[in-house]
């Protein structure tokens, strides 16, 4: 109940002021008071289920704008903080089947963090979300406009 309620005013918050870089900052902070590294009773959000919803959520919410390269170093972050994808095993029935879908979600979110870090070494500026790459994965039409946007900015460099 605690772990919901701080996240939904963490959430709330941001939902407030509006979605902007320095609001993953702050849920990066929160995420990082909750590394599955720290002792249970120090964390603030304990049970490893919610911790990777509260990631994911965050992360590819949809009413979020904020481009993914203005957010890469504070998800990379939230990233770190994951919890180890062998925790499924203590989960039993709907815990479980949920942990396994969460998982692979955290893997597209590693490969979403591996395409933002090879644009921002290149300096490719393209003003895509976490949201849309992840929308690009399963929406044609999406992904074939973000590869356009891609060619047009690589053409005039």
């Amino acid at each position: 109940a605690v772990n919901g309620a701080i996240m939904k005013a963490v959430i709330g918050h941001v939902n407030t002021s509006g979605w902007e870089p320095t609001s993953f900052g702050m849920i990066a902070e929160v995420v990082k008071a909750s590394s599955p590294k720290l002792p249970s009773r120090e964390r603030i959000i304990k049970h490893p289920l919610t911790m990777l919803e509260f990631i994911l959520g965050a992360v590819y919410s949809d009413d979020q704008r904020c481009r993914a390269m203005d957010i890469f170093r504070s998800v990379e972050e939230m990233y770190q903080h994951i919890p180890q994808a062998d925790v499924g095993h203590m989960l039993e029935g709907s815990e479980a089947e949920e942990w396994a879908a969460l998982q692979r979600r955290a893997d597209a979110l590693e490969c979403h963090l591996n395409c933002v870090e090879v644009l921002i070494r290149r300096k490719i500026e393209l003003s895509l979300s976490f949201a849309d790459l992840r929308q690009g994965c399963t929406n044609e039409p999406m992904a074939i406009r973000s590869l356009w946007n891609l060619f047009r900015v690589l053409g005039g460099k």
